[in-house]
């Protein structure tokens, strides 16, 4: 889980995106690090933590966040969603990237 500090900063990016609805740098740099934090940095997945992300941003924005990640991190969302998440989560995962 993010910590404390983290996970402030995040809700208030949230709450500033939700006004605005303008996907700044510094949105697309906490979602990266709450991606990576709950998946790729930690031994089990924070399931919780992916799917606020990928429940609350649009097709469009994923795409930035998911283009940032791969060149952040040595694979792709697709791949860290594959050896993360099996089933129907993975499936539905999958669908929301569009990489069903």
């Amino acid at each position: 889980m993010l910590g404390s500090q983290s996970y402030k900063q995040l809700r208030v990016v949230f709450s500033e995106y939700a006004q605005t609805r303008t996907l700044t740098l510094t949105l697309v740099t906490l979602l990266l690090q709450a991606l990576y934090q709950a998946g790729e940095k930690r031994w089990g997945t924070d399931e919780s933590q992916f799917n606020a992300i990928l429940a609350s941003q649009s097709y469009e924005q994923l795409r930035v966040v998911f283009s940032e990640y791969a060149k952040m991190s040595k694979r792709n969302i697709e791949q860290v969603i594959k050896s993360e998440f099996s089933g129907d989560i993975e499936t539905g995962m999958l669908t929301i990237g569009n990489y069903d």
